[in-house]
């Protein structure tokens, strides 16, 4: 059989093609995510309980967490609240067993293909730490973390704040978070989160927030407001869709057949 060899010609071609269709990947909004693919939430294996520093004023030091998203590792620092001897399951803090119940109603978290109801973890927190919270994503395995960038992150918050200590609020570092849906969460008047800023603001607040862009690290503080409280918080993405890129390749293949038949029917 005698093999083709490709032209110049048809090279340009094929590279014009797959030129074009990054491109259109490249003009989409940084906000577009595909709304047929849902959205996935770490899942969270392991964690360190923070430990109490002084009663008054309430403290504590800095806790950790593990959990894998999407085949990154997720390591996250700052505070990890945990009463596993709560009767009220949303007051136990840190659950990763897959048994957090309470993102809900789903609706107020984006519906079943946003929700993180689909994973049912959290990391609990009273607000007790005062130093920066930090989320890394990292490559799995590497010590230390060889940074990974995930685009667009979401990071959904449960119960932020309470109805009589109000505008408990995240200070986000070096990011701006953007409102993407809350509500009332069912529990003492709870309400959508507000987001002003570099901040989130919350009274009984639950919803969602993301992060337009390409992040390896989320930082925040936490602004105490009165005295005891719970509520926490995890994060997701939406896998990065090979469909366009593939797409790409596909019309290269088929604009290098076309040009194959096209020269061997002038040839004819």
């Amino acid at each position: 059989m005698k093999h083709h060899k490709p032209n110049a010609f048809e090279i340009i071609n094929v590279i014009n093609l797959i030129i074009l269709c990054l491109m259109m990947v490249a003009a989409l909004p940084a906000s577009a995510a595909p709304m047929n693919i849902p959205v996935k939430w770490t899942d969270w294996i392991s964690f360190t309980k923070s430990s109490e520093i002084s009663q008054t004023p309430p403290s504590v030091d800095k806790g950790s967490a593990l959990g894998t998203l999407a085949g990154i590792e997720v390591r996250y620092t700052g505070e990890v609240s945990y009463n596993p001897s709560s009767p009220e399951h949303h007051n136990q803090g840190t659950i990763i067993d897959g048994t957090f119940t309470n993102w809900t109603p789903v609706d107020i978290f984006g519906g079943e293909l946003m929700s993180p109801n689909t994973q049912k973890d959290i990391i609990g927190i009273q607000g007790f730490y005062t130093g920066v919270n930090t989320i890394d994503f990292c490559k799995p395995g590497s010590d230390p973390c060889i940074p990974v960038y995930v685009h667009d992150p979401y990071f959904a918050i449960w119960s932020l704040g309470a109805i009589d200590q109000p505008n408990q609020r995240f200070d986000f570092i070096g990011m701006t978070p953007n409102f993407v849906v809350g509500g009332d969460n069912g529990f003492s008047g709870g309400r959508a989160i507000t987001v002003i800023g570099n901040s989130v603001y919350g009274t009984e607040g639950s919803g969602i927030v993301q992060f337009y862009g390409n992040y390896s690290q989320l930082k925040w503080t936490d602004t105490k407001v009165g005295t005891v409280d719970n509520y926490g918080f995890t994060v997701g993405l939406v896998p990065e869709p090979a469909t366009l890129f593939l797409f790409a390749i596909g019309l290269a293949a088929m604009g290098l057949t076309t040009t194959r038949r096209n020269q061997r029917g002038k040839a004819q």
